[in-house]
């Protein structure tokens, strides 16, 4: 099994509280996890990264960390359906609403 987590800034909206690269640096140690960061991973370049990251690294599983599942949910789990990948074999992480906008205050907070 191999997981996609897919990280995005949303702009200035989550990447200007939490270190991002924090989270793909820490990310990259688990075995069988190919992290990828994008600024914009709702818009069409973004989602094509994530077409061409999973069929690259043969990516059966996928994870989002970024806006709510109910903004972005089924554009996601259409793009994995588009890579092959069943459409129900993603998890969301909501970062932005969850965790960026609750610790704005503290960005040391939000990336631990």
């Amino acid at each position: 099994m191999k997981i996609g987590l897919f990280i995005c800034d949303c702009g200035k909206n989550i990447s200007g509280v939490i270190d991002n690269n924090k989270l793909i640096d820490h990310f990259r140690e688990y075995p069988d996890v190919h992290v990828i960061g994008d600024q914009y991973l709702c818009a069409e370049l973004g989602l094509t990264k994530i077409t061409s990251e999973i069929k690259e690294h043969e990516i059966d599983r996928v994870v989002i960390a970024a806006c709510s599942f109910k903004l972005h949910g089924f554009l996601f789990r259409k793009t994995i359906e588009k890579a092959g990948i069943n459409r129900y074999l993603i998890s969301f992480a909501n970062i932005r609403e969850q965790n960026s906008w609750v610790h704005d205050d503290s960005p040391e907070k939000a990336t631990t």
